[in-house]
């Protein structure tokens, strides 16, 4: 049986995994029924109708890539509190240069009775709008 530490491991897999595949019901099966995801120069998103259309729209616009790393890992009974960093690498279906976004994510997340994680919350400092070309 794989610990809380390694499926926390997993959870942020599938969570960039989705990203990258633009598989947006499988993002939002990682997400609790309330949550709040703040992205930087973004208005705050805490409904799956809203973060739904978000994520199409951008998906409809880019491809990524993304390498991440979990720093720190926080447990407290049937909460984390995670931070990691990211860089992600944008292209635009349009076409032109690359863009790399970097920077970090402080996010809660809550154990469920299924045995599985979901994000409450994720906050992002993602230097956007991009500062540098991949």
């Amino acid at each position: 049986m794989e610990s809380k530490m390694e499926s926390i491991q997993k959870f942020y897999q599938q969570w960039f995994e989705a990203m990258e595949n633009a598989d947006v019901e499988s993002f939002l099966s990682l997400i609790s029924d309330e949550f709040y995801i703040k992205g930087p120069n973004q208005p705050a998103i805490t409904d799956k109708e809203t973060l739904k259309d978000s994520l199409r729209q951008f998906h409809q616009s880019y491809t990524e890539t993304v390498e991440w790393e979990i720093k720190e890992i926080n447990l407290f009974d049937n909460k984390a509190a995670v931070r990691l960093s990211e860089v992600t690498t944008l292209v635009s279906k349009e076409g032109g240069d690359a863009l790399k976004l970097d920077g970090v994510h402080f996010a809660l997340l809550s154990w469920r009775s299924d045995g599985n994680w979901k994000l409450e919350s994720d906050i992002s400092s993602l230097n956007y709008p991009p500062t540098s070309n991949a």
